[in-house]
């Protein structure tokens, strides 16, 4: 996570929108968000727009983020 923390601030430092994916069958992937949002709010010079995006939608029978989560 250190990594990406040093890469992150460059990448979101100028960024004019953001695109953040998730699976929806592994909640982890929507807990992690967290941590991606809080280093957009830290490292970001202005205000970016920022998509977040809900990956294998075909596997909605081992959906684990429902609708209502987001």
């Amino acid at each position: 996570m250190k990594n990406i923390k040093k890469i992150s601030r460059y990448l979101y430092r100028d960024a004019r929108s953001i695109i953040l994916m998730y699976k929806i069958n592994d909640g982890n992937s929507f807990t992690h968000l967290k941590t991606y949002l809080d280093m957009i709010r830290q490292y970001s010079v202005g205000n970016p727009i920022i998509y977040i995006v809900g990956n294998f939608s075909d596997l909605k029978e081992s959906r684990e983020v429902s609708q209502e989560d987001l």
